[in-house]
């Protein structure tokens, strides 16, 4: 029998390396988390201020003699729909919100971990690491399906059912019999 190659055994970590690559982790995940919430923070403020801006440059334009603005007024109105309609299609609130969150989340644990309180006051060094790391996990994936599930309903928010016109929504199977009956009547 041949000795086993010492490049395929797995790879013992020292208290210390585990302890150093679960903050880096965490690191990691925060700075990850802090970019994309300033990412949607400034793009929800651009679009909600552009939007205020174009709206108001609506009301003026529109208040001057329609010979002095052409094809103007039409354009700023276009482009205050267009922000408008983003900023409710994009949900770059919601999802800084939700990035901020998960964020907030991590910062918290690891000041935990670091200060030895909360979950961490009663476990021997080992276990502080190993719990440590677990939640830096349940953290990241439980903000990772929050935002799944917010892409999820934005996408079914509003279909519509092929067979059904174009202003008839699919009704849920109990409302679907009692909009049979109410049409029978």
């Amino acid at each position: 029998m041949s000795e086993p190659d010492p490049e395929k055994l797995p790879v013992v970590l020292s208290l210390q390396e585990r302890h150093e690559r679960a903050l880096n982790e965490c690191d990691r995940l925060l700075g990850h988390f802090r970019t994309k919430a300033d990412w949607h923070k400034h793009s929800f403020k651009g679009l909600k201020y552009s939007s205020i801006i174009l709206s108001i440059g609506v009301t003026v334009l529109a208040a001057l003699p329609s010979n002095a603005m052409g094809w103007t007024l039409p354009v700023v109105a276009g482009l205050a729909a267009l922000c408008t309609t983003m900023l409710s299609a994009t949900r770059v609130q919601e999802l800084w919100l939700l990035s901020r969150n998960t964020q907030m989340h991590l910062q918290v644990e690891k000041f935990n971990y670091c200060q030895g309180i909360g979950s961490y006051s009663a476990l021997g060094d080992e276990d502080k690491v190993r719990r440590f790391s677990e939640r830096v996990i349940e953290i990241w994936s439980s903000g990772h399906e929050v935002w799944q599930k917010s892409l999820s309903e934005k996408q079914f928010e509003g279909k519509r059912d092929e067979r059904a016109g174009p202003n008839q929504q699919i009704l849920k199977p109990g409302r679907a019999k009692a909009a049979s009956r109410e049409g029978r009547s």
